[in-house]
């Protein structure tokens, strides 16, 4: 047979091949394998629905005869009975099986529910094979034996694949291991010298597809006997566009794709059996059984493979639940190591300077890094800082919050040109609810050869029903150099790398706080220190002030030291007003008071200082405000005060105004709008943004041409963000400005 190349196809053609190979319905073939026979009897009245073509073969009575018959009429009473008390079980029962004598024949008779029927499979039994029941317990108490002695994962794979081949006699029995793409290796291997070997090749998924795996989970047991074997259909087959052929998931007989038949015959193989090893109900892997020659291994063998599958996944389960507890104790140790080496530091950038090996170590990691927009932070073999600002970006827009591991860095960022710098693997963990601040891990590749079994694509064929994969024809030796891998990352890496995040997020909460408390104490230092000496020098100018003698000059100088004490105790009172709005120990006041007079107290302090430059002051209250509200009088002040006396310093012409009004939207709880507005010089927009920051101005000539600090701004967020509001602006050069306050009432 010549077969196309995938080379003579598109993409598109790949794509919709696999997805025909995906929906190829094998759980309903509508046939069997002709060691036996099938009917599928309605559980009510024992009614013969349908039934496989050879039925004649082991009953004198035709299929399409049989159809509509009561299962009486068809066979023997001993049979009836049988099918009878498991009807009688309920659709609940689990498959089951007896070795029978059923019309003049030595049967096993196999029964399941199969949607809301009965299906009755009629094997024979091979008399070669024969096994005898006496037997079955030394081999389970011998297989048992060697799953408890298995030391490692090796010597129970190779335990399993030696009892199975003793057991059943195939030429080659091979244990195959998915991995997380669905592509198998075979892992270990028992066979005869005469039959080729795949130990430690590579199988690529598309050999298993989708629906294959799926059948795999349900149905742990496939059986072919000959890959040469002409299907037997079931009677009568599906007639109309609505009607299903019958489900034949859990059938020992169900006939197999003719793709799989043909895949087994390019291998040499004629005969074959699974056996599927589950673990949580996943798919891990399966035992595969080969042979040469057509084998027909009975019933009662299956069973007993079936159930060395089972003793074997309990026995891995436990051994990899130990592995991983290992890998969870490691994690442990780690965060317990680094929650004390936290307690010893009082920076990030001192708990990595310290704990830098430790981390990378601890991973397998070549390298990491802390990465925020304000710091970049590498130990080892990281990528340069503009790619690990592009990944900050990345992972921003593609991983908020959340971790994210890739093994294959090149293939996972292909089309981001900022990141085609970054090889092999990483784990990137959040360490900041809010901000964009990751520790990632960094492996290199490994460059290892993979050993294929074969191409690992398959064929393409063009039918009427459009394209489908054709079984590979090839499985020689092919190898594949990988480059850009790393070493997989494990759910232990992750649930560790979540641990270390959760730690040094907590960590940087207590560094914030250690922080601003440092900050706000040193403020208090430089407060009490400065006051003192400067309430000397208030009262040395206040007494030269009062001296009648002073000439013109001496008088002038006087003045500047006046102003320039009272420039000194404001900067020195802001200080401490942000030190400790941001260290949270600035208390707001909630008590009723009268906001008109707050607003009438501001006029009047500026009202000598707006006659004076020819400004209107103007002040501007809603009806509808309430006589009272509740808050702190003393800081809506402060800020109202900082704010008029800005609009005051920047407007040359024109008026401010102040204003006090309630929103205008319906709601149930109201708010309190307060806004001071002038037309005065203006903030352009690209500097709007940055007036908020602690000594910050619109720019550098506005402190050389009016003088301030920088801090009044900042002080006034602060306030009024600790209130429960929020404040904002609005301004155009050379219009004037609004600033806008809106609170809670």
């Amino acid at each position: 047979m010549n077969l196309p190349t995938h080379h003579d196809y598109s993409d598109t053609d790949l794509r919709a091949a696999l997805q025909t190979c995906d929906a190829e319905p094998i759980h309903m073939p509508g046939a069997i394998q002709p060691c036996g026979a099938l009917l599928r009897v309605d559980p009510a009245a024992l009614v013969i629905t349908h039934a496989s073509a050879n039925l004649r073969a082991y009953f004198d009575c035709a299929a399409e005869a049989a159809i509509g018959c009561a299962l009486y009429e068809v066979t023997d009473p001993g049979l009836q009975t049988y099918v009878l008390e498991y009807a009688q079980r309920g659709p609940r029962s689990q498959p089951t099986g007896q070795r029978m004598r059923v019309a003049g024949h030595d049967l096993d008779v196999v029964l399941h529910w199969s949607g809301g029927a009965i299906i009755v499979e009629l094997e024979e039994i091979p008399p070669a094979h024969r096994l005898d029941p006496d037997a079955i317990e030394p081999r389970l108490r011998h297989f048992l034996a060697g799953l408890r002695e298995a030391q490692g994962l090796t010597a129970l794979f190779d335990h399993l694949v030696q009892e199975v081949r003793a057991l059943t006699g195939y030429d080659r029995v091979k244990l195959y291991q998915f991995d997380k793409d669905w592509n198998g290796e075979v892992v270990a291997e028992a066979r005869t010298p005469e039959i080729s070997s795949y130990k430690g090749l590579h199988f690529p998924a598309s050999d298993i597809p989708a629906q294959a795996r799926r059948l795999y989970t349900l149905n742990p047991i496939r059986h072919i006997i000959d890959v040469d074997y002409t299907p037997v259909p079931l009677l009568p087959a599906a007639a109309a566009a609505d009607e299903r052929p019958v489900d034949l998931s859990f059938a020992v007989l169900r006939s197999v794709s003719p793709i799989h038949t043909q895949y087994l015959a390019n291998m040499n193989v004629r005969a074959s059996m699974s056996v599927s090893i589950l673990r949580d109900g996943q798919l891990w892997g399966l035992v595969a059984c080969h042979h040469r020659t057509p084998l027909h291994v009975h019933y009662r063998m299956r069973m007993v493979a079936e159930l060395y599958g089972m003793l074997f996944a309990s026995q891995l389960n436990t051994m990899l639940l130990e592995q991983e507890q290992a890998e969870r104790q490691r994690g442990a140790w780690l965060s317990e190591r680094l929650r004390e080496a936290l307690g010893h530091v009082d920076s990030l950038r001192g708990f990595f300077a310290e704990q830098d090996v430790n981390l990378r170590l601890a991973f397998g990691a070549h390298g990491v890094a802390f990465c925020s927009r304000a710091d970049m932070m590498r130990s080892g073999h990281t990528p340069e800082e503009p790619a690990l600002r592009a990944l900050l970006s990345w992972l921003d827009e593609h991983s908020p919050g959340v971790p994210f591991a890739t093994e294959d860095c090149q293939e996972e960022f292909a089309g981001e040109a900022a990141l085609q710098g970054i090889s092999g693997g990483l784990l990137a963990v959040p360490y900041s609810p809010v901000d964009e601040q990751y520790i990632v891990w960094f492996r290199d590749p490994i460059v290892r050869s993979v050993n294929w079994a074969g191409t690992p694509e398959k064929a393409l064929e063009d039918t009427r029903g459009g394209f489908r994969l054709t079984p590979r024809s090839s499985f020689e030796l092919w190898k594949q150099e990988v480059r850009n891998r790393c070493a997989p990352w494990t759910e232990a890496d992750l649930e560790a790398g979540r641990a270390v995040g959760l730690l040094l997020m907590e960590n940087e909460r207590l560094f914030a706080e250690q922080a601003m408390s440092r900050q706000a104490q040193f403020f208090a230092d430089i407060n009490h220190e400065m006051r003192n000496p400067m309430a000397a020098i208030v009262s040395a100018v206040e007494v030269m002030q009062r001296d009648s003698g002073l000439g013109p000059a001496q008088r002038r100088v006087v003045d500047v030291l006046a102003a320039s004490s009272e420039s000194l105790i404001e900067i020195v009172n802001n200080v401490l007003d942000i030190s400790k709005i941001e260290s949270a120990q600035f208390e707001i006041q909630s008590a009723p008071y009268d906001l008109r007079a707050v607003l009438e107290k501001v006029r009047r302090m500026y009202a000598s200082r707006a006659e004076d430059k020819g400004l209107a002051l103007e002040v501007k209250v809603s009806p509808r405000l309430p006589e009272h509200i509740t808050g702190d009088a003393a800081r809506m002040q402060q800020v109202l005060v900082n704010l008029v006396g800005n609009a005051m310093k920047f407007t040359e012409q024109g008026r401010v105004r102040l204003e006090a009004a309630l929103d205008n939207a319906e709601r149930a709880a109201p708010r309190l709008v307060l806004r001071v507005s002038d037309t005065g010089i203006g903030i352009p927009p690209e500097q709007q943004q940055r007036i908020f920051d602690k000594f910050a101005q619109a720019d550098e000539s506005i402190s050389e041409t009016y003088g301030g600090t920088g801090l009044g701004l900042a002080i006034s967020r602060g306030l009024i963000q600790r209130m429960g509001g929020g404040i904002s602006l609005h301004s155009r050069p050379g219009q004037g400005s609004t600033f806008e306050l809106r609170l809670p009432l």
